[in-house]
């Protein structure tokens, strides 16, 4: 009995220096230098601290499985260490892999941890916005927003967007750090007409930016007057009453507007509408002032008014 016995501890002190020498590098087991090994748990989030299932762990370059589906061990992973110099890492599809940490073997007792985040892939969407004739438009409106499959269009416009900027001088709108998926977007500029685009598919490429789309917008009915001399040079400060044809026919009737002309001799009015007739009365000092009936059509939205000297 007794011998049996010594039989048994002896068999387990040389399986445990087998195991000993086997976790040993070569240059160690030369040496017969101790080598530090102990565990890791490696715990993989996202940046909302979610665990992230499924991700592949990395020591040293040599993958290690993947972290947990189930249970307490759900988003996590446990390895080995061995010796002072590790580097763990994860990765997984649709999100940048971490950067390489370093984590020593420790003698002491107890299981040793690390946290790894992976941030989502993400792009920045180029929007550029033009009008009609292909001209930039600044200071128009981009807003993005999340399409939804279950719920109408209409209904999502009512959400909050997720980013909202307005185009520079170059009529270029930047969003940033647009997580994959599909959206739609809207575009707005006043005197046009708002532009929705739905389905936009967004979707990371290796250089961090999809080739932007362009937006056309179209402008809202307008009257856009010009009133120069006899000479074609601009009249500053010509006086411009404009009237609907229905209320100039009005004893009484009031002007939708009263304006002068700026610098260049122009002025705009975006509050109009096409089919509608309208009165221009323009005056101007040492000028013949003019009546204008005007029919307003998308083909006459533009005007170029002359004014004549008074005669000496």
């Amino acid at each position: 009995m007794k011998r049996n016995i010594i039989l048994t501890v002896l068999l387990i002190i040389i399986l445990l220096t087998g195991l000993a020498i086997t976790s040993c590098s070569e240059k160690d087991q030369m040496t017969g230098k101790a080598v530090q090994a102990s565990l890791l748990q490696v715990k993989v989030v996202d940046e909302k601290g979610d665990l992230v299932t499924d991700a592949d762990v990395y020591l040293n370059n040599i993958h290690k499985g993947r972290t947990s589906k189930y249970g307490e061990s759900k988003g996590t992973k446990l390895v080995i260490l061995d010796g002072t110099s590790n580097w763990i890492s994860a990765e997984k599809e649709g999100y940048f892999s971490t950067k390489p940490t370093s984590v020593s073997a420790t003698s002491v007792g107890g299981d040793q941890k690390i946290t790894l985040v992976l941030e989502k892939e993400r792009t920045s969407f180029l929007i550029l916005v033009l009008d009609e004739n292909e001209d930039q438009l600044p200071g128009a409106l981009v807003t993005l927003h999340e399409q939804k499959k279950a719920i109408t269009l209409h209904e999502q416009k009512e959400f909050p967007p997720l980013q909202k900027v307005l185009t520079d001088d170059e009529g270029l709108a930047r969003l940033e750090k647009v997580e994959d998926g599909i959206y739609f977007i809207k575009v707005k500029l006043k005197g046009y007409e708002e532009a929705v685009l739905d389905e936009q598919d967004v979707s990371f490429e290796d250089d961090g930016v999809r080739n932007g789309i362009e937006v056309r917008l179209k402008r809202l009915p307008h009257l856009d007057l010009e009133i120069v001399d006899d000479n074609s040079r601009p009249l500053s400060s010509a006086e411009v009453t404009l009237y609907t044809q229905e209320e100039f026919n009005h004893p009484g009737g009031s002007p939708l507007h009263i304006s002068y002309t700026n610098t260049e001799g122009e002025i705009s009015y975006n509050d109009v509408s096409l089919n509608e007739k309208y009165v221009l009365i323009i005056k101007r000092e040492g000028f013949t002032a003019q009546t204008i009936d005007l029919a307003l059509d998308e083909e006459n939205q533009y005007l170029k008014i002359s004014l004549s000297p008074l005669d000496e």
